[in-house]
This record gives C-alpha cells, structure tokens and sequence, in this order.
C-alpha cells in the first residue's frame, strides 16, 4: 500500500487528502473459473489441454497443478484467464528445461551436486523445523479464540470515518518562489474569514480543487487509515464543526472542517473467527520453533571463539 499525494485540481480524484488504495478487487463470477478447474468430471480428466514438442498437459495436471497453488494465486487466474494460459505454458517450459538437463548429465557435475545437497539439506531443515513447530491440531480452542475476540475488539474495528469539508490553495512542493508567496497570501485572506463566513460558500468561491468545491468543500466520509498522516493528526483533534488550518500537504494548503465523526464497527465474531485462529496458530507456531531452537541451541552448548571470529571480521573491511 503507497501513499499518493494530495492530487492537483482538474484530476479525477474526487479528493486530494487521502491515501489512494487499488485493492485487487476479485469478483465472485471470475472465481467460478478456478472452481471449475478444480471440479472437472471424469470424462475430460484425460483431455489435453496443451503440447510443446514431446511434452503435453491433461486436465487432470492442470487441475493437480492449481490446487498446487496458495490462494493468492489461484484468486490471480480466476480474475484473467491469460495468467492460467501463461501457468501452463511455463509449466511445458520446465519439463523442457528439465529433459535437457538429464539428458546432458548435467545434474552429475560436482559442483551442481554440492548445490543441489546443499538445497536439499536446507529444505530439509525447513520441513523439520516446520514439524516441530506444528501446534496441535485441536489449537486452538473455540474458548481461546472467542478469548482472543473479546480482548482485541478494538483492534478488530473498522477505522473510524470523518466526513471533512475542505478549501485548498495549490502550492507544490518544488514550485516556483512566486506561486508559493500568491498561495501564502491567499491563504492568510482566507483565514481571515473563516471565522466570520459560511464554510461552503467560501469552499465553493475560493478552493482551487475543483470536484470539493462544487460541493462545499464536502469530501464525505473519509477512513482514518486512508488520510495522509499529516491530515489525519489534525483532524483527531477537533470536534464536530471546529477547522483547522492552514495545513500545508505536498501540493498545497488545506483548510478543513469536520463535518461529521463516524466510530468504526468492530465486526461479528462469526465474521473473524476463522482468521482469529489462522493467526492464533501462527503465533504458537512462532513460539514453538524459537523454544525447539532454544532448547537445541542449549543442549549443544555453542561456543564461539570471539577472537578468530573478530580477526575473520576485520578481512571483510
């Protein structure tokens, strides 16, 4: 997630005080194609779906193939049918790549064989490391995870809402000495009358952002988490019809007004359990591994010769 500056006036952008998401939006009909895959009848489980020369691939490997894969990806191909083509395609390409490796006798050269061991070794640790770190799998409770929900329901909240109004002036970091000076002095006369005028008809009559100031200002509600922090600090700070100002941002001044305060709902428990133990048996797993390398790191007594080691050191300078 990248925070994008306040966005010039004449942007599409219906505000300019947020920090802009692109969530990787994922339709419920485009996951249908992933279902579909991963439900083929038995009658096409044979059909060739792809060739490459002596290779080929059935549906029954492409099925094998996406079940293989973590959600995250497989929610990837459901949303464009061109990443599950590109899939098979670099799947054809490894058998390729493999085939000409055995047949080279590559795989036997010396130094490819202590890599290989070596990767071996490795993944090896991984998996037994990963074994012995493995909570039960009656962890955790129904009782723990309900504990869980209600001793974080503050955490699981939504983000709380602000409906702000807001007058801009333009003054871009970077901007010439003269643009900044007409921006200051702009901004001086609109504080000025800030306190004495109509909020929105100074909005509509003065704000260089065009989309907020046809609505007096009016940005409607905006989630704390997506505010720059700068506007987000100062709008924690006041109450229902104070302003605050000039603030200046990247691009400019701002002037704001909070309209209206919105606490953000902390959802059912049905709604989260399942993520409340997914990330309750990741944290066991964390402790367990540290205690199983503890405990390893004890019973073998490790000691370290501090003087070569530092002599070591001193060649790497």
């Amino acid at each position: 997630m990248q925070r994008q500056d306040y966005a010039p006036p004449g942007t599409a952008t219906r505000h300019g005080i947020i920090e802009t998401i692109r969530p990787f939006c994922l339709r419920k009909s485009a996951l249908s194609v992933v279902a579909s895959l991963l439900c083929l009848n038995a009658a096409s489980a044979a059909e060739v779906v792809a060739k490459a020369g002596k290779f080929e691939m059935t549906s029954t490997e492409v099925q094998g193939l996406l079940a293989s894969l973590p959600e995250t990806s497989r929610s990837a191909i459901a949303a464009d049918p061109r990443v599950l083509e590109q899939l098979v395609r670099t799947e054809l390409l490894r058998r390729a790549v493999v085939d000409e490796v055995r047949a080279s006798g590559f795989e036997r050269d010396a130094a490819v064989v202590a890599q290989l061991d070596k990767l071996r070794d490795e993944a090896l640790m991984r998996q037994w490391i990963a074994n012995k770190a493995k909570p039960a799998s009656t962890f955790p409770t129904e009782d723990v995870v309900r504990a869980a929900y209600e001793s974080n329901k503050a955490a699981f909240a939504a983000p709380v809402e602000y409906r702000i109004a807001q007058i801009f002036v333009s003054a871009p970091n970077g901007g010439e000495a003269t643009q900044l000076s007409a921006a200051l002095k702009k901004a001086a006369e609109i504080g000025g009358k800030i306190g004495n005028s109509d909020f929105a008809a100074l909005a509509q009559a003065q704000s260089e952002h065009a989309d907020s100031a046809a609505k007096g200002g009016d940005l409607g509600f905006l989630p704390e988490n997506r505010l720059l922090p700068e506007v987000a600090t100062a709008i924690r700070t006041l109450a229902a019809g104070q302003t605050v100002g000039p603030l200046k941002t990247a691009q400019g001044l701002h002037f704001l007004k909070l309209l209206e305060k919105k606490e953000g709902a902390v959802p059912e428990y049905a709604a989260i359990r399942d993520s409340i133990a997914t990330a309750l048996r990741e944290k066991q797993a964390q402790q367990l591994e540290q205690a199983y390398l503890s405990e390893l790191g004890a019973k073998l007594g490790i000691s370290v010769n501090q003087i070569e080691l530092s002599k070591l050191q001193s060649t790497l300078q």
